[in-house]
């Protein structure tokens, strides 16, 4: 009778912390997936040319994903569509800590190259009204 009355409180207990244990891994499920629409929703945003939006959505992702350097990749990209260089080459730099150089250096190559075609766009403008 004493090892059916322990044994009793043992399946029990087994059964909560199992319980428990599937509740936390759904929950890690949800949040997993919840960044991933919020990202997916960012990039989305980002192609119909909505960039300030899209930028604060890569910033939302990154507060409870900090190292994904997909997110910081397509952050940079954001801030170069947006005009805004000093962010885009905060985000190289990030990617670079996070040792992604073969990002930092794409991405550090897209600042670059819509840098100069802003100057080349510019110079012909003023070209062109010269005429």
């Amino acid at each position: 009778m004493v090892t059916q009355n322990r044994s009793k409180p043992n399946v029990v207990l087994l059964l909560c912390l199992s319980a428990a244990l599937a509740v936390a891994m759904i929950s890690c499920d949800l949040k997993g997936i919840t960044k991933k629409v919020m990202y997916n929703r960012a990039r989305n945003l980002h192609d119909h040319g909505k960039i300030k939006e899209a930028i604060a959505v890569y910033k939302k992702v990154l507060e409870s994903d900090g190292d994904n350097t997909e997110v910081h990749y397509d952050l940079g990209v954001a801030y170069t569509d947006d005009h805004d260089v000093n962010n885009a080459n905060k985000q190289v730099a990030i990617l670079r800590k996070l040792n992604r150089r073969d990002l930092s250096e794409v991405l550090a190559t897209v600042i670059r190259d819509s840098d100069s075609s802003r100057v080349r766009k510019k110079l012909q403008t003023d070209y062109d009204s010269k005429k």
